[in-house]
């Protein structure tokens, strides 16, 4: 595994996606060294092949996102995805025999990832998981993704900080309120007095019911 050039990693989704580190065949995890610290930014530009089983597109990252990897980290990611390139597992099958799935892969939790750790195209990222300083917060998530694999090679990528009884965003709105474009019409398309706000006051609704029905 060649760390200088990339970071391999594969993650896994299912109730909670997990991130693993990659490698290309074989069993590497016994050359790597215990890193501290990752360089902030890479001397040399390097792509990064994201194999991504959720994905629905295909091919270099593009948008402000693509922008935000290449400043901060003079780094491009390649998408590949199954989805997009059809065949159900074909894709995954073919770049699995040959050795080389990607450097970052987002696969199930399962059968999936048992597989690559066990053909070595998994690596145990036990040398450097404490360089990631952004997934201490989150270790209780990481070691139970990681219970009965023998080493670190997950990380979850659908985790939270907040305790399980507080709300979060799928309790209380984060972007804004839906409404019906006919309702709203009917309203005379009024402008909201606030961006957190509704666009209808409460008086001139008080003739529908709940569901938007007239009374």
């Amino acid at each position: 595994m060649k760390l200088v050039r990339k970071m391999p990693a594969v993650a896994v989704a299912v109730v909670a996606a997990t991130i693993l580190a990659g490698c290309s065949g074989g069993k590497p995890d016994a050359e790597a060294k215990v890193i501290t610290e990752f360089p902030a930014k890479w001397s040399e530009p390097i792509t990064i092949d994201v194999f991504d089983s959720l994905a629905n597109y295909m091919g270099m990252q593009e948008g402000w996102f693509a922008k935000i990897v290449e400043e901060k980290f003079n780094m491009k990611l390649n998408i590949i995805a199954p989805n997009v390139a059809g065949g159900g597992d074909t894709l995954y099958n073919t770049r699995v025999t040959s050795g080389d799935l990607g450097d970052l892969i987002i696969v199930d939790r399962g059968t999936k990832l048992d597989e690559l750790i066990e053909g070595g195209l998994a690596a145990d990222m036990t040398p450097y998981y404490g360089a990631m300083k952004s997934v201490a917060a989150y270790d209780t998530a990481v070691q139970h993704a990681n219970e009965g694999l023998g080493g670190l090679y997950g990380i979850p990528t659908s985790v939270s900080a907040i305790k399980p009884t507080e709300p979060s965003e799928g309790l209380d709105p984060t972007f804004g309120p839906f409404v019906r474009w006919d309702l709203y019409a009917d309203q005379g398309y009024p402008q909201a007095e606030h961006p957190r706000g509704p666009a209808a006051r409460p008086e001139e609704d008080a003739g529908r019911q709940p569901d938007g029905r007239q009374r």
